[in-house]
């Protein structure tokens, strides 16, 4: 997908859950059928080896049929972005390097020898830019990375011609008030379903909360009356939302619980990595009565 013209990403992009088989290896046919029915409901972009996509369980050669197995089903229907992750400069670049033959965009975390200081930070970002041609955009997650990236950081890269947006998964507010005010010329996307409308009504580019791998209906058309809905009314509306959600989804269960709704309706099957938290039988129960009442 090289020699094309820089991506423009805004929406929904969902960070789709990778479907697994009875041996734990990659269901590409469910696979296939997850990202056609995202495709069908309206969705534009998909984040493949993203940060719930249990890439880190996958061999290397799964990982990369995962990722061909979205662009085809894609096509020219949409963007398919592809999780760039990695504890090294070297093997965030390098897995930039391969992916970006197959996806529109590559998405990276920063590695921790690029968190020491700005210098660091820069010279990562020059190695990325000068090595590869992919678009890319920042995933920030201090959950699964070390910590926040800097804003300040931030602030010395914004304008770098192939830098399209800024994903933040860091659950806070501040954090995200602060990255909005200052680095204005960056595209930012929020991933927590708690502040989807706020950060929008705040000049949020787009959004990507996992649920939308259940859920993409509710949030395209939240995207498209954002502006007309009345805020008070749509607060509550997300709340409850989002209260049914954490009773039901613990958050160290969030893979294995969405997992197991989109199992309910056969659009894959349940299972995920060993390493992952098993889900209770009241917590199946309670998943199993959310999966009926949404799928009706």
């Amino acid at each position: 997908m090289l020699g094309k013209k820089q991506v423009s990403l805004k929406g929904l992009v969902v960070p789709l859950l990778t479907p697994l088989d009875e041996n734990l290896s990659l269901d590409k046919v469910a696979l296939k059928n997850h990202s056609a029915r995202l495709l069908n409901r309206g969705v534009k972009n998909l984040f493949v080896l993203g940060p719930y996509s249990e890439y880190e369980y996958l061999p290397h050669n799964q990982q990369r049929e995962a990722l061909k197995v979205v662009s085809a089903t894609v096509a020219n229907h949409g963007k398919v972005i592809a999780g760039c992750f990695g504890e090294t400069n070297d093997e965030v670049i390098g897995k930039v390097a391969q992916n970006q033959k197959i996806a529109d965009v590559c998405a990276v975390n920063v590695p921790p020898l690029a968190l020491e200081s700005e210098v660091f930070f820069v010279e990562f970002f020059d190695e990325l830019f000068m090595q590869t041609k992919a678009d890319i955009v920042i995933y920030n997650n201090p959950f699964l990375f070390t910590r926040n990236v800097p804003v300040r950081a931030v602030n010395l890269i914004e304008g770098w011609e192939r830098l399209l947006a800024f994903i933040d998964g860091s659950r806070n507010k501040d954090y995200f008030n602060a990255l909005s005010t200052k680095a204005t010329s960056l595209k930012i996307f929020q991933e927590s379903e708690d502040a989807v409308i706020d950060s929008l009504q705040s000049g949020c580019v787009g959004i990507m909360p996992l649920s939308s791998n259940v859920y993409p209906v509710y949030f395209l058309s939240l995207l498209e009356n954002v502006n007309s809905l009345d805020y008070v009314s749509s607060v509550r509306v997300q709340h409850k939302i989002n209260s049914i959600i954490r009773e039901a989804f613990p958050f160290e269960k969030m893979i294995q619980a969405y997992k197991y709704m989109l199992s309910v309706e056969g659009i894959m099957m349940p299972y995920h990595a060993r390493e992952l938290g098993v889900l209770t039988e009241v917590e199946k129960s309670r998943l199993i009565q959310m999966a009926q009442a949404y799928f009706a």
